[in-house]
């Protein structure tokens, strides 16, 4: 069964592992590979679309934004690894952060004129 579904989602399963950064730079200087474990996040990805917990498309939706707001946080230092964000499912919060900001009228950013120090 996994064959046949590793078949049926090879398109999208190499659209989602494109679309994530492959290395970063850490704040530290040190540079860590973000998708090691290819095998364990195909795993990961099929067994979240077996279980009908999520699509192809949602999960390309929240890889796509998630990599979006840390680029243009200019934050990617912080990514996580993408075996790490499957397992974690910071998709799910992603999708649910997306989908608030969706009902609350846009993803605007307010600024207050206050600064953290």
């Amino acid at each position: 069964m996994t064959e046949l579904s590793d078949d049926i989602y090879k398109e999208e399963f190499a659209k989602f592992l494109e679309t994530y950064p492959t290395k970063v730079i850490r704040s530290n200087g040190r540079s860590d590979f973000l998708k090691e474990g290819t095998k364990e996040i195909r795993k990961l990805y099929l067994k979240f679309i077996q279980d009908k917990q999520t699509t192809p498309e949602n999960l390309q939706l929240a890889i796509q934004y998630y990599v979006k707001t840390y680029s243009d946080n200019g934050n990617m230092s912080y990514m996580k690894t993408l075996k790490n964000w499957l397992s974690q499912e910071i998709w799910k919060d992603v999708l649910k952060y997306k989908e608030n900001i969706k009902s609350s009228g846009g993803d605007k950013i307010v600024d207050y004129g206050g600064k953290i120090e």
